[in-house]
C-alpha cells in the first residue's frame, strides 16, 4: 500500500453522523443493484483508502445490510496491518519509557545508598541532626 494511504489510515477520524457517512458512501461507491463480490469491494476501497480507514474507525451501527456489512469487513481487513503496526509502535514506545524509568529509579536508589552510607556526607548530616534533637 502506498505511504500516503498508510498515513491517511493512521489518522482517520470515524464518522460521527450517519447522514455524512451515507453521503460519502454514495459519493465514493455509488449505488449498487446487487451485492458486489468481496474482490470488487476491495478494488473500490483500494482506490479510496481514506474512506476505507474512516469506515474502519466508525461505529458498527452504521453498517447494516449486506453491502454495508461487506464494506465494513473489507475496510477492516485493509486497515488491519496499519492498525497492528500502530499498536506495535506504541508498545515499543511504552517499553522504552519503562526501561528509562527503571534506570532512573535505580540511579536514584544507588545515589541515596551512597549518600547515606556509613561515612558518607548524608550519614554525617543525619547523625549530627539526630544528636542535636536527642540532646534537647
Amino acid at each position: 500500500m502506498p505511504a500516503i494511504a498508510h498515513e491517511r489510515a493512521q489518522r482517520a477520524t470515524p464518522y460521527a453522523d450517519f447522514e455524512i457517512f451515507c453521503n460519502e458512501y454514495h459519493h465514493y461507491l455509488g449505488m449498487f443493484q446487487s451485492v458486489p463480490s468481496r474482490e470488487e469491494m476491495e478494488q473500490m476501497l483500494l482506490t479510496e483508502m481514506a474512506f476505507a480507514a474512516r469506515c474502519e474507525a466508525s461505529p458498527p451501527v452504521f453498517f447494516f445490510g449486506p453491502i454495508k456489512e461487506l464494506l465494513r469487513e473489507v475496510a477492516y481487513a485493509l486497515c488491519e496491518p496499519h492498525r497492528n503496526a500502530r499498536i506495535a509502535h506504541n508498545l515499543d514506545r511504552m517499553r522504552r519509557c519503562a526501561r528509562r524509568v527503571a534506570l532512573a529509579l535505580w540511579w536514584h536508589r544507588s545515589a541515596m545508598a551512597r549518600t547515606y552510607a556509613v561515612g558518607g556526607p548524608g550519614f554525617a548530616a543525619a547523625q549530627a541532626d539526630f544528636e542535636f534533637h536527642a540532646a534537647q
